[in-house]
């Protein structure tokens, strides 16, 4: 069964901070609840039948785990923008479904392999003028692609962005036991990092150097 997700959108700092921004970046990331080999006796995070927490598995971290995905869009300068979470089992491709909420318009979307799909990246230009850009698996050399050494270094941003959410903000560190509890702490999470990126804003610093932006 596939669950839909929880969805907040974020969009004030960014329109501050890059109010010319028109390509972003999309990525996921997992937001485990508890360890594996408790899944099956606990409750944690089970309170609403539309969206509740199952086992995956993410490839790039090579982690089996259990929990959620957060879904992240961020803007090429590394500001979020909207984000939302889906059970841990939902594929990435799946989520573009609500990329109309989250209010973006004639612009580039930035995602991985995990996101290719010619149905939603064709649905996405007609309704939303959002072009998505993607590259393409070993076995799809007789398409055209877009995707070349300047969209792999664009996706570094999102990247090094979860590695500031993981260590300084310990986004997969998790204490709540309820799933507005546990999406609370990652609304926290995601505004705490847009604050800080608007402080360094506005005293003409690096937005993204987030341990300067309290710095005297």
């Amino acid at each position: 069964m596939f669950h839909q997700p929880r969805v907040v959108v974020r969009c004030n700092f960014a329109r501050i901070i890059d109010p010319e921004a028109d390509r972003y970046i999309l990525d996921s990331i997992p937001v485990p609840v508890c360890q594996p080999v408790r899944a099956n006796r606990t409750a944690i995070c089970r309170e609403d039948p539309t969206v509740h927490p199952s086992r995956g598995y993410h490839a790039s971290h090579r982690l089996h785990y259990y929990g959620f995905k957060m879904q992240l869009v961020i803007s090429r300068s590394g500001i979020p923008v909207h984000f939302g979470i889906t059970a841990a089992n939902v594929h990435d491709v799946n989520y573009l479904q609500w990329m109309n909420e989250t209010q973006l318009t004639d612009c580039e979307l930035i995602a991985d392999k995990g996101y290719l799909s010619l149905g939603y990246q064709t649905s996405l230009f007609e309704e939303s003028r959002i072009r998505l850009v993607t590259p393409l698996r070993a076995n799809m050399k007789n398409r055209l692609s877009e995707w070349n050494a300047g969209y792999r270094y664009a996706r570094k941003r999102i990247e090094t962005l979860f590695s500031q959410l993981c260590d300084q903000l310990m986004l997969k560190r998790n204490y709540a036991k309820t799933l507005d509890g546990l999406f609370t702490r990652l609304c926290a999470k995601i505004s705490a990092v847009a604050v800080l990126q608007y402080t360094n804003f506005l005293n003409n610093r690096n937005i993204n150097r987030l341990k300067h932006a309290l710095a005297v």
